[in-house]
C-alpha cells in the first residue's frame, strides 16, 4: 500500500530506516497545516497513534467526510461509534479495516454526528464531565461520609470529641445527612454545657457514643 506520512517525531528517523530496508515506497511529507487543501483529495487516514490522547487529527479527518483507521484505544473511543471509523487490535484487523476503506465510499454524516465533532458539542461534554453531582445524586456511602465529616468537625469546633456508629446496612447516612439545623444546634449547645461543666467540676472528659435511631 502507497503511504503518504505527514508529521515529525523523535521516531521518525527510525521509521525512516525500517520503511527503506523494506523498500515500501512509502513518501515522508513532513509537517503541514491541517487546512491546506492537498490534504482534502486524500479518502483514509490511519492514525496508529497510542498517545495522540487529543486526536485533533482523527477527528477533523471525520468530519471531512474521510475514513479513519485507529487503534482501539482509549484515546479514540469517542469515534468508534462514527461509521467512518475502524478501529483494531491485531495486524489482521488493521489488514482487514484497511482494505475496506480503500474499497468503500464514506457515508456522509449526519446533522448530528456532525454536530458531534464541534466544538460546541466539545464543550458541552467537558462542562458535563466536570459538573460535580448534587447531594442526590452521591452514592449513600458517598453522602453518609460527608455528614460524618461535617458532624465531627462541628463537634470539634465546640471543643468536644464525638465519635459516630455506623451500621453496615440501613438509614444511617440518610439520617446524617437530613438532620435538621436546629437539632445540629441543640446537639452542639449541650455539648458546649457537658464540657464546660467537666471544666468546673474537674470531671474527666469522655467520649461521647451516638448511634443514630
Amino acid at each position: 500500500v502507497e503511504l503518504d506520512v505527514y508529521g515529525t517525531g523523535p521516531d521518525l528517523e527510525d521509521i525512516k530506516r525500517v520503511v527503506a530496508r523494506e523498500d515500501l515506497g512509502w513518501r515522508f511529507m513532513g509537517s503541514i497545516d491541517h487546512a491546506d487543501p492537498s490534504l482534502w483529495e486524500y479518502k483514509v487516514l490511519l492514525n496508529p497513534s497510542l498517545s495522540d490522547v487529543v486526536c485533533t487529527t482523527s477527528a477533523e479527518a471525520l468530519a471531512m467526510g474521510k475514513f479513519v483507521v485507529c487503534a482501539q484505544h482509549p484515546s479514540n473511543r469517542f469515534f468508534s461509534h462514527f461509521s467512518s471509523c475502524f478501529t483494531y487490535t491485531t495486524p489482521a484487523e488493521f489488514s482487514l479495516s484497511l482494505q475496506h476503506a480503500l474499497a468503500a465510499e464514506p457515508v456522509p454524516l449526519s446533522p448530528d454526528m456532525s454536530r458531534e465533532l464541534s466544538w460546541e458539542a466539545a464543550t458541552d461534554r467537558l462542562y458535563a464531565a466536570a459538573r460535580l453531582p448534587g447531594p442526590r445524586t452521591l452514592p449513600a456511602t458517598d453522602r453518609l461520609l460527608s455528614a460524618v465529616h461535617r458532624r465531627v468537625c462541628r463537634l470539634g469546633a465546640a471543643g468536644a470529641v464525638g465519635t459516630v456508629s455506623v451500621g453496615s446496612e440501613g438509614p444511617v447516612g440518610g439520617e446524617l445527612l437530613e438532620e435538621p439545623p436546629r437539632k445540629l444546634a441543640e446537639e452542639e449547645e449541650r455539648q458546649r454545657a457537658s464540657s464546660e461543666a467537666r471544666a468546673l467540676t474537674g470531671t474527666p472528659s469522655v467520649s461521647r457514643q451516638h448511634a443514630p435511631g
